[in-house]
């Protein structure tokens, strides 16, 4: 079934908690999110997706002068298509290993599983995880296919 947008209200309650977080951290947080545009996604691959995608950013950009610290969100959608885009500055070398960027933390056995939750996650949908690094910038791109037989995806955690 498709979920009603008051459903998503999880995308509601991650958001100003990101933003307090951004303030208190001076990096500024730029939101584009159709929440409804997820509505037949199940919560807890949201939350998985936003959350470790917006921790792993702020934590990126904190490093960075302040006048660089910015982390753009945008979360559309098609008929066909929901589009994840989250994108900011980062500085130094990103090693990438099967597509996915290596931690750079000195306890590399702690470190590293967020995008990894992320691509576990888009793939119970059928989508697609794409990481870019160009000009300084970090930008992830995710697509999953909006289901079109009305009884949604809403793929179960594990």
């Amino acid at each position: 079934r498709t979920r009603n947008v008051d459903d998503v209200a999880v995308v509601k309650e991650m958001t100003p908690e990101d933003s307090v977080r951004c303030r208190k951290e001076n990096v500024r947080l730029v939101l584009f999110v159709e929440a409804q545009a997820m509505g037949f996604m199940h919560p807890s691959d949201i939350v998985i997706i936003m959350g470790n995608a917006l921790d792993n950013a702020i934590e990126a950009v904190r490093q960075l002068p302040e006048e660089q610290r910015q982390v753009l969100v945008r979360i559309t959608s098609t008929e066909h298509w929901l589009s994840m885009h989250f994108e900011n500055p980062c500085e130094g070398q990103v090693t990438l290993k099967e597509g996915l960027p290596v931690t750079s933390k000195a306890e590399k056995e702690f470190h590293g599983y967020g995008l990894k939750s992320i691509k576990k996650s888009v793939e119970r949908y059928e989508g697609d995880l794409q990481v870019d690094l160009e000009d300084a910038c970090f930008k992830l791109n995710i697509l999953i296919p909006v289901p079109q037989d009305g009884s949604g995806q809403e793929a179960a955690s594990a």
